[in-house]
């Protein structure tokens, strides 16, 4: 989480550290919910919606 807040704020300024964490959070359990339910081969609303 903490190389997500140095890439938002190197990409996006100061202004970045704010909003960094929420996002960090965000992207980290959308990539859990759809990696690892996947690789476990269980489908959620989400992964049917996608495949």
């Amino acid at each position: 989480m903490l190389i997500g807040i140095v890439t938002l704020t190197y990409l996006f300024g100061l202004i970045a550290i704010v909003f960094a964490a929420p996002i960090a959070v965000v992207v980290y359990a959308a990539i859990n919910l759809v990696y690892m339910h996947d690789a476990l081969g269980e489908r959620t609303a989400l992964t049917r919606k996608l495949g």
